[in-house]
């Protein structure tokens, strides 16, 4: 559901990087999506994703444009979304 969700969260706008985020059952998921021109200015989901998951409490991986990350901690969820949107902001400001 998170990645329908980021795939159209991607078709809707035209340059996005956006973090979905969910928590259930005492775990957290959380999924990175970025346009293809923020791809081409150097950013990556697979590496906003992996800081996301280690707030998480656990991992994150993917693509340069389509990642995800996950963990125990889903009390952390505010948390880990924040560290993404620092970093990404970062990335972005170069």
């Amino acid at each position: 559901a998170l990645r329908s969700a980021a795939d159209e969260v991607r078709r809707r706008f035209g340059s996005v990087a956006a973090a979905l985020g969910a928590a259930a059952g005492g775990r957290a998921q959380v999924v990175v999506v970025l346009s293809r021109d923020l791809v081409e200015r150097g950013l990556s989901a697979r590496r906003l994703a992996a800081g996301v998951g280690e707030v998480l409490g656990g991992g994150g991986g993917g693509r340069d444009d389509l990642a995800q990350a996950g963990g125990p901690k889903a009390g952390a969820l505010g948390e880990a979304l924040e560290r993404f949107a620092r970093e990404a902001e970062a990335a972005l400001r170069g």
